[in-house]
Parts: C-alpha cells; structure tokens; sequence
C-alpha cells in the first residue's frame, strides 16, 4: 500500500516536471510494466490529479494538484504581510500586482491582487501555477541571479519555447537579457508570454541574500511608451519589493 502510494506521489512529480508523460515513459522512467503504470495513472486521474489529453497519449497535471498547491500557498504565514503590500502596490500602479517563488527549479505565482485594469485580462494568471523562466517577467528576475550552471540546466530541462512572436528563444539573446536585469534592476516582459499583456518585475532577496521571490505587476496594456510613467511604476515596485526584502526565505512557505 505504501509503497504504491510513494510511487504515485513520485509520478505526480515526474508529470509536472516534464509537464507531461505517457504510459510507456512512465512504466520506463520507474521500472515497472505498463499495466501498472496504466493502473496507478488511471487512480491518480480518478481524483482529478492528472488527465488524460484528447488525442494523445499523454497525461498532464490536473486540477487537483492546483487544488493543493494553491490551499497550501493561502495558509501560508508569509502571506499575512504580503497582501497588504500587494494591494498597495496594485492600488498605487493600477495594475495587478504579484509575487512569485522559486521552488523546486520552478517558478510558481503564490499571490496576487488584481488592478481595476487587469479585471478583463483574456490570459489571466493564477496562484499556484507555474511561470516561465525566460518570458516572464517574474521568470527573468529569477533566472537572471541564478549561476550559469543553473541557467543552462533550466535551458535543458525546460527550453526556450515561443509563446509569441516577441518570445526570446536565442538562448545568446537571453544571456544578454539576463545581464541587463541585473544592471536595471528590473526585468520586463511586453507581450512575450501573452499578446497585449505588460508586466515588470523586480527582484526580492531572501533572508539569505538570495533571490528567491520576486515582485511585479502586470496590465492589459502595452509597454508605457510614457518615461515618467515607466519610471515611476518601476519606483513603486522597487519601494514595495523593499518592504519584503529579507523578511522570508522557502522555509517560510512549505
């Protein structure tokens, strides 16, 4: 019994990693023989933790797991003083303001407040899923303060996929992206991961001087051609990532 549970838990695992998988790579990956990685994935899909996509042989990560993931993250005691801030910040902007993680070699959006002009985003972000690393502005302030050996592992494992005609998918490019948040201070993201979609992001650091967290904000809107107002919501997101800067670390929330 135990044992089929932690190889459920562990193929759980495999799944979101590889963002999907089919019955044959999974009865490979954990040296078992098709029936029973059909049997354990058919439980598993039973209480809505992975599903079986039309028209293929693979399965993904369902509902469930967000289920989860997203209780988990609003219990959490980090979030006591986190939303406050973000509503602040969302208040100030008029944008909707977020936070993501870095976990786990993922980067997942743990809270937000949404602005009066994000209301009718058609692609909105949740908590509990899962950011990009080179497309997301929350993504770019994570990657860009990881070492080159983590940078070029999170290339392997997760690619340069394009989302939009203005996805970086040169990994060159991205490197230089990469060296230009960390002079900034700030990373960008304008219409890579959704079309119409504007976010900016800054870095927080973590008790351990780390950058674990980072902070931003997002808007139907393209980028603010405006100077003064570009600077200015990259001010008040500097201003709230301070008030966070140091406080928590990933102990803090799992």
């Amino acid at each position: 019994m135990l044992t089929s549970l932690d190889r459920g838990i562990q193929i759980m695992k495999y799944i979101a990693i590889n963002r999907c998988a089919s019955v044959s790579e999974i009865a490979q990956e954990f040296g078992v023989d098709k029936s029973t990685a059909s049997r354990i994935l058919s439980v598993l899909a039973r209480h809505d933790l992975v599903y079986k996509k039309e028209g293929t042989m693979k399965y993904y990560s369902s509902v469930g797991t967000l289920l989860f993931s997203t209780r988990t993250i609003s219990n959490s005691m980090i979030l006591d003083e986190v939303r406050p801030c973000l509503r602040q910040l969302a208040e100030k902007v008029n944008m909707t303001a977020q936070i993501g993680v870095f976990l786990q070699n993922r980067i997942f959006l743990i809270d937000q407040v949404k602005g009066k002009d994000s209301r009718f985003v058609q692609e909105p972000a949740f908590p509990g899923m899962d950011e990009p690393f080179h497309c997301s502005a929350l993504g770019k302030c994570i990657l860009a303060h990881r070492t080159r050996e983590e940078f070029d592992s999170i290339l392997e494992t997760f690619g340069l996929f394009g989302y939009t005609d203005k996805t970086i998918t040169d990994p060159q490019i991205l490197l230089e992206e990469m060296e230009t948040v960390r002079q900034q201070g700030y990373a960008i993201d304008n219409g890579e991961l959704s079309p119409r979609v504007f976010c900016l992001a800054v870095p927080v650091f973590d008790r351990e001087g780390n950058v674990t967290f980072s902070l931003g904000v997002s808007g139907n809107t393209n980028f603010p051609e405006n100077e003064k107002l570009l600077s200015y919501i990259v001010s008040e997101v500097k201003k709230a990532a301070e008030k966070l800067q140091h406080k928590y670390s990933v102990k803090d929330i799992v």
